[in-house]
Protein backbone atom coordinates (compact mmCIF):
# COMPACT_ATOMS: atom_id res chain seq x y z
CA UNK A 1 0.00 0.00 0.00
CA UNK A 2 1.32 3.60 -1.26
CA UNK A 3 2.42 5.61 2.10
CA UNK A 4 -0.17 8.41 1.22
CA UNK A 5 -2.99 6.03 1.06
CA UNK A 6 -0.75 4.56 4.52
CA UNK A 7 -0.98 8.30 5.73
CA UNK A 8 -4.92 8.87 4.50
CA UNK A 9 -6.07 5.72 6.22
CA UNK A 10 -4.56 6.31 9.41
CA UNK A 11 -6.19 10.51 9.81
CA UNK A 12 -8.26 11.13 12.58
CA UNK A 13 -10.77 12.95 10.88
CA UNK A 14 -11.12 13.06 7.15
CA UNK A 15 -13.75 15.18 4.42
CA UNK A 16 -14.85 12.97 1.71
CA UNK A 17 -16.28 15.21 -1.02
CA UNK A 18 -18.34 13.13 -3.90
CA UNK A 19 -19.42 14.13 -7.00
CA UNK A 20 -22.62 12.83 -8.31
CA UNK A 21 -22.74 12.60 -12.33
CA UNK A 22 -19.89 10.30 -13.92
CA UNK A 23 -18.88 9.57 -10.55
CA UNK A 24 -21.68 8.16 -8.40
CA UNK A 25 -24.39 8.25 -11.06
CA UNK A 26 -23.72 7.00 -14.22
CA UNK A 27 -24.60 9.95 -17.51
CA UNK A 28 -28.26 9.56 -18.30
CA UNK A 29 -30.44 10.91 -21.63
CA UNK A 30 -31.37 14.01 -19.28
CA UNK A 31 -30.32 15.32 -15.61
CA UNK A 32 -33.87 13.81 -14.36
CA UNK A 33 -32.90 10.80 -15.99
CA UNK A 34 -29.83 9.66 -13.58
CA UNK A 35 -30.83 8.44 -10.31
CA UNK A 36 -28.10 7.08 -7.45
CA UNK A 37 -28.23 3.25 -7.76
CA UNK A 38 -28.07 1.04 -4.38
CA UNK A 39 -24.95 0.10 -4.59
CA UNK A 40 -23.75 3.66 -4.86
CA UNK A 41 -25.88 4.60 -1.37
CA UNK A 42 -24.77 1.69 0.15
CA UNK A 43 -21.30 3.21 -0.27
CA UNK A 44 -22.54 6.81 0.64
CA UNK A 45 -24.25 5.68 3.76
CA UNK A 46 -21.16 3.67 4.57
CA UNK A 47 -18.51 6.46 3.78
CA UNK A 48 -21.12 9.12 6.52
CA UNK A 49 -21.17 6.28 8.94
CA UNK A 50 -17.37 5.82 9.15
CA UNK A 51 -16.23 7.41 12.47
CA UNK A 52 -14.12 10.53 11.87
CA UNK A 53 -15.21 10.74 7.91
CA UNK A 54 -17.17 13.96 6.96
CA UNK A 55 -18.95 13.27 3.91
CA UNK A 56 -20.61 15.87 1.36
CA UNK A 57 -21.93 15.40 -1.99
CA UNK A 58 -21.49 17.92 -4.51
CA UNK A 59 -23.30 18.14 -7.75
CA UNK A 60 -23.80 21.00 -10.53
CA UNK A 61 -27.23 20.09 -10.76
CA UNK A 62 -30.34 21.91 -10.32
CA UNK A 63 -31.36 21.90 -6.74
CA UNK A 64 -34.61 20.79 -7.40
CA UNK A 65 -32.53 17.37 -8.90
CA UNK A 66 -30.91 16.34 -5.61
CA UNK A 67 -33.76 17.29 -3.27
CA UNK A 68 -34.80 13.64 -2.91
CA UNK A 69 -30.82 13.08 -2.19
CA UNK A 70 -31.97 15.13 1.29
CA UNK A 71 -34.04 12.95 2.82
CA UNK A 72 -32.50 9.54 1.46
CA UNK A 73 -29.15 11.20 3.03
CA UNK A 74 -30.35 13.46 5.95
CA UNK A 75 -27.08 13.68 8.19
CA UNK A 76 -25.04 14.20 4.80
CA UNK A 77 -24.27 17.77 3.83
CA UNK A 78 -25.62 18.07 0.21
CA UNK A 79 -24.15 21.09 -2.37
CA UNK A 80 -26.65 21.70 -5.80
CA UNK A 81 -25.84 24.06 -8.57
CA UNK A 82 -22.02 23.57 -8.35
CA UNK A 83 -21.95 24.98 -4.33
CA UNK A 84 -24.72 28.08 -4.96
CA UNK A 85 -27.30 25.85 -3.08
CA UNK A 86 -26.01 24.04 0.48
CA UNK A 87 -28.61 21.85 2.34
CA UNK A 88 -26.99 21.52 5.89
CA UNK A 89 -28.91 20.32 9.08
CA UNK A 90 -32.09 20.24 7.17
CA UNK A 91 -32.23 23.58 5.37
CA UNK A 92 -30.92 24.89 2.27
CA UNK A 93 -29.11 28.12 2.01
CA UNK A 94 -27.69 30.19 -0.94
CA UNK A 95 -24.43 31.54 -1.37
CA UNK A 96 -25.15 33.65 -4.56
CA UNK A 97 -27.89 35.76 -5.61
CA UNK A 98 -29.61 34.83 -8.77
CA UNK A 99 -27.97 36.07 -12.37
CA UNK A 100 -30.59 37.70 -14.59
CA UNK A 101 -28.43 38.24 -17.20
CA UNK A 102 -28.59 34.79 -17.96
CA UNK A 103 -31.81 34.87 -19.61
CA UNK A 104 -30.02 36.59 -22.90
CA UNK A 105 -27.76 33.33 -23.37
CA UNK A 106 -30.44 31.43 -22.28
CA UNK A 107 -32.52 32.64 -24.83
CA UNK A 108 -29.50 32.53 -27.64
CA UNK A 109 -28.69 28.78 -26.70
CA UNK A 110 -32.67 27.69 -26.55
CA UNK A 111 -32.57 28.96 -30.58
CA UNK A 112 -29.73 27.30 -31.08
CA UNK A 113 -31.09 23.72 -29.02
CA UNK A 114 -34.55 24.28 -30.95
CA UNK A 115 -32.28 23.22 -34.24
CA UNK A 116 -31.19 20.11 -32.80
CA UNK A 117 -34.01 17.09 -31.78
CA UNK A 118 -32.59 16.40 -28.19
CA UNK A 119 -30.80 19.22 -27.22
CA UNK A 120 -32.56 21.29 -24.53
CA UNK A 121 -31.09 23.96 -22.08
CA UNK A 122 -31.43 24.13 -18.36
CA UNK A 123 -31.69 27.23 -16.27
CA UNK A 124 -30.78 27.40 -13.14
CA UNK A 125 -29.80 29.97 -10.33
CA UNK A 126 -26.91 30.98 -11.74
CA UNK A 127 -25.99 29.32 -14.77
CA UNK A 128 -27.56 27.55 -18.26
CA UNK A 129 -26.37 24.41 -19.72
CA UNK A 130 -27.13 22.88 -23.09
CA UNK A 131 -27.31 19.64 -23.11
CA UNK A 132 -26.91 17.72 -26.71
CA UNK A 133 -26.48 13.88 -25.21
CA UNK A 134 -29.61 12.72 -26.74
CA UNK A 135 -28.83 14.56 -30.05
CA UNK A 136 -27.93 12.75 -33.34
CA UNK A 137 -23.80 11.74 -32.45
CA UNK A 138 -23.04 13.13 -35.89
CA UNK A 139 -24.44 16.50 -34.77
CA UNK A 140 -22.61 16.86 -31.41
CA UNK A 141 -19.49 18.55 -32.79
CA UNK A 142 -21.43 20.86 -34.95
CA UNK A 143 -23.79 21.68 -31.77
CA UNK A 144 -20.54 22.51 -29.38
CA UNK A 145 -18.88 24.63 -31.80
CA UNK A 146 -21.97 27.00 -32.58
CA UNK A 147 -22.75 26.88 -28.69
CA UNK A 148 -18.92 27.88 -28.24
CA UNK A 149 -19.04 30.63 -30.43
CA UNK A 150 -22.21 32.21 -29.38
CA UNK A 151 -21.22 31.73 -25.51
CA UNK A 152 -17.55 32.94 -26.17
CA UNK A 153 -18.91 36.18 -28.00
CA UNK A 154 -21.72 36.84 -25.27
CA UNK A 155 -19.01 36.06 -22.61
CA UNK A 156 -17.16 39.08 -23.91
CA UNK A 157 -19.63 41.76 -22.27
CA UNK A 158 -19.95 39.60 -19.21
CA UNK A 159 -16.83 39.29 -17.71
CA UNK A 160 -18.83 37.68 -14.25
CA UNK A 161 -19.26 34.36 -16.18
CA UNK A 162 -17.42 31.84 -17.58
CA UNK A 163 -17.69 28.57 -19.87
CA UNK A 164 -17.51 25.59 -18.70
CA UNK A 165 -17.63 22.03 -20.57
CA UNK A 166 -19.22 19.06 -19.19
CA UNK A 167 -20.05 15.50 -20.98
CA UNK A 168 -21.73 16.28 -23.92
CA UNK A 169 -22.76 19.69 -22.77
CA UNK A 170 -21.61 23.35 -22.05
CA UNK A 171 -22.39 25.42 -19.36
CA UNK A 172 -22.16 29.15 -18.61
CA UNK A 173 -21.55 29.77 -14.74
CA UNK A 174 -20.97 32.82 -12.18
CA UNK A 175 -17.36 32.44 -11.80
CA UNK A 176 -18.08 31.95 -8.03
CA UNK A 177 -20.43 28.86 -8.56
CA UNK A 178 -18.19 26.10 -8.16
CA UNK A 179 -17.39 22.86 -6.11
CA UNK A 180 -14.75 24.92 -4.22
CA UNK A 181 -17.11 27.69 -2.78
CA UNK A 182 -19.09 24.38 -1.39
CA UNK A 183 -16.19 23.51 0.43
CA UNK A 184 -15.44 26.92 2.11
Amino acid sequence: VPAEWQHLASVPQLVVALDLDGTLIPFAPTPEDARIGDDAAQLVEQLASSPGVTLGLLSGRARELVEDLTTRFPSIAIAAEHGVWRHVDGEWTSALAPVPQLDDIWDALSTLARRYPGAFVERKTCSVCLHWRQVAPEQHDEVAEIAEVLVDEWLETHQQLERLHAAEALEVRHMSAHKGLALS
